[in-house]
C-alpha cells in the first residue's frame, strides 16, 4: 500500500477523533498494566474531566489475549504456588490487571471523584475488560478450526459479552454535548503545552495532536 506521511496519518486521527463519543484503549495483557502509551494518553487533567463529567463507557481500557500465558511465570510473579492450576492463575492475573489499571486511573485524583465516594449510581465508571476474543469464539461456535479453548470454559469468563454489554448500553445513550475524542484532544494539547512550561490554560481547540494508540502493561 502507498505509504502516508505522519502528518496525514495524524489528521485523519484527529478527525475520527472529533466526533468519538468514547475512547477504548486496547493493550496486550502482558503490557496493559504498565502500558506509557495509555497512560500518556491519559493525563491527570482529563481523568478528572472524566471522572467529573462523562457516562460509562465513555473510557474503557481492555487488555486482550487472554488466553495465551506461561503459567510458571505468572504463578511467580503473583507468588501463587507452584502447582496452581491455569485457570487459576488466569483468574488471578486478570483481577489484578483490572486492579492495578483501576487504580492507576484514579491516582492523583480528589478524592470526591473516587467511585467509593460517588453519592449516586450515575455518572462516570472507568471501564477495565481482560478479554479474550479468541476462547470467546471457540466457545460460542463461530471458530471451529481451531481446536478447543486454550483457557476458558465459560464465556463469560472471556470478559468479551460484558464488553458487547456495554457497548449496547452506550450505544443507547444520548450523545453528550461534547464529544469525549473532542475533550481527549483538548486535554492532551494542555498537558503537551504544561510539560514543555508553556502553562496550557488557553483553549485547546481541536488542532490537538492526537498521537497513536497504545500497546502496554503486564503482570506476567
Amino acid at each position: 500500500p502507498r505509504r502516508v506521511d505522519n502528518s496525514a496519518r495524524d489528521a485523519v486521527v484527529k478527525s475520527r477523533l472529533r466526533g468519538a463519543s468514547a475512547l477504548w484503549f486496547v493493550s496486550n495483557v502482558r503490557r496493559a498494566v504498565n502500558d506509557k502509551t495509555v497512560k500518556d494518553c491519559l493525563p491527570t487533567s482529563f481523568r478528572s474531566l472524566l471522572a467529573e463529567t462523562r457516562r460509562a463507557g465513555d473510557a474503557v481500557v481492555i487488555a486482550t489475549q487472554t488466553d495465551t500465558m506461561n503459567r510458571a511465570e505468572v504463578a511467580e510473579n503473583l507468588r501463587l504456588g507452584d502447582d496452581a492450576p491455569l485457570l487459576e492463575v488466569a483468574r488471578a492475573r486478570n483481577a489484578f490487571s483490572r486492579k492495578a489499571i483501576d487504580a492507576s486511573f484514579y491516582e492523583g485524583l480528589d478524592a470526591g471523584l473516587l467511585p467509593v465516594n460517588r453519592k449516586t449510581a450515575d455518572g462516570f465508571e472507568f471501564g477495565v475488560f481482560a478479554c479474550s476474543s479468541v476462547d470467546c469464539q471457540k466457545l460460542e461456535g463461530s471458530r471451529t478450526a481451531d481446536g478447543p479453548p486454550a483457557i476458558w470454559a465459560d464465556v463469560e469468563e472471556t470478559e468479551v459479552p460484558a464488553l458487547r454489554r456495554l457497548l449496547r448500553a452506550a450505544a443507547r445513550e444520548k450523545p453528550a454535548a461534547r464529544a469525549t475524542g473532542s475533550l481527549f484532544l483538548s486535554e492532551l494539547e494542555r498537558a503537551k503545552k504544561r510539560a514543555r512550561g508553556g502553562g496550557g490554560e488557553e483553549e485547546g481547540g481541536d488542532d490537538d495532536d492526537a498521537g497513536d494508540g497504545g500497546d502496554g502493561a503486564g503482570s506476567d
